[in-house]
């Protein structure tokens, strides 16, 4: 089967195998014993940037690349996942919301294990021209430099790849196999613009952001760590700050915040399991990553940006943005074990 997987298959299945590792899960004997399932989130399916003629010759079964729930098909050959399967496709809060949901099905007893999160690659001549067409990906070909998310520099992102996947599990279920969580998803909440394709609305923002803070039963002032959906565009960067201030008000620039894109580009409907993964440790490590390049900001509203390594003083709960074009929302709320 490897040989007819793409190069985005062969790394969520990858990613897959590390997850289940790190949790103790064997593919095809503990997976089928506990009905493991899978939540994949991802973008625009593989195939559809070749001109006809690169096919004429290709086995038949080429065009399975351009299902998006190919993807999850051969993660749960791969691992054997037999249980419950989605593939969500909703730009850059696509795999956001495959973990919200995941978390979701658990709490309500509809499953004990499902792997959530998500890959994509968006490596093409097409979409490079169009990111960079619509003033999204930065023109600046230093890669020690480019990506200055908050930054008053900030000129666009850079295109990033990759896949990353979390073994979501009912804490009894964890604890009755021996097995020790390194957080908890306590909330989730997600929204729409209803504005623009292209641009962001502030107020979208902060509605998931409140929606997740109800979810997980907390107050703003109880987050101590923000990771931001930080893509450093002017738009973004700025109306994130503001969204941020409203939901936080003056406590939001005494809170850490980073951008994890900064040190990987953007990983469009993959960065969200990213960030995730990213909030599972900062949580349980007390420390978060620097913001890379971030000096000073030209943003009426200021956030508190680590450019430094930063351990943080308290670390009980934090609170991870994803934003999509399309003007979708979705935000997680973790806390520590």
């Amino acid at each position: 089967m490897v040989r007819s997987m793409n190069r985005v298959s062969k790394m969520l299945v990858y990613a897959g195998m590390q997850a289940l590792k790190s949790a103790g899960i064997v593919p095809h004997i503990d997976t089928k014993r506990y009905n493991t399932g899978a939540i994949i989130g991802t973008g625009t399916a593989l195939g559809v940037d070749y001109p006809f003629e690169r096919f004429e010759n290709r086995n038949p079964k080429w065009f399975l690349d351009t299902y998006p729930n190919i993807l999850l098909s051969h993660l749960s050959i791969a691992c054997g996942l037999s249980g419950y399967g989605m593939t969500i496709v909703n730009a850059c809060t696509s795999s956001t919301q495959a973990i919200g949901m995941a978390a979701k099905m658990i709490k309500h007893g509809e499953a004990n294990v499902i792997i959530a999160g998500g890959a994509e690659s968006k490596f093409s001549p097409s979409f490079l021209s169009g990111f960079s067409r619509l003033n999204m990906h930065t023109p600046n070909t230093d890669p020690e430099s480019a990506m200055r998310p908050f930054d008053k520099g900030r000129n666009g992102f850079v295109l990033g790849e990759g896949a990353c996947l979390l073994v979501l599990e009912n804490r009894r279920h964890a604890e009755k196999r021996g097995a020790r969580p390194l957080v908890v998803i306590s909330g989730y909440g997600v929204s729409m613009d209803a504005y623009r394709l292209t641009d962001t609305s502030s107020e979208g923002k902060a509605r998931a952001m409140r929606a997740a803070l109800q979810d997980a039963g907390i107050s703003p002032n109880e987050i101590d760590y923000i990771n931001t959906h930080g893509t450093s565009t002017q738009t973004n960067d700025r109306e994130e700050a503001k969204a941020i201030y409203d939901v936080f008000g003056t406590y939001s620039c005494s809170i850490p915040a980073n951008s994890t894109k900064s040190m990987v580009g953007h990983t469009m409907s993959v960065s969200g399991a990213i960030e995730a993964f990213v909030c599972a440790r900062s949580l349980s490590e007390k420390i978060i990553h620097p913001t890379l390049n971030y000096v000073e900001t030209n943003d009426e509203h200021v956030l508190s940006i680590s450019s430094s390594c930063q351990r943080l003083q308290r670390a009980r709960y934090c609170i991870s943005n994803s934003s999509g074009i399309g003007g979708g929302n979705a935000s997680l709320v973790f806390s520590a074990v």
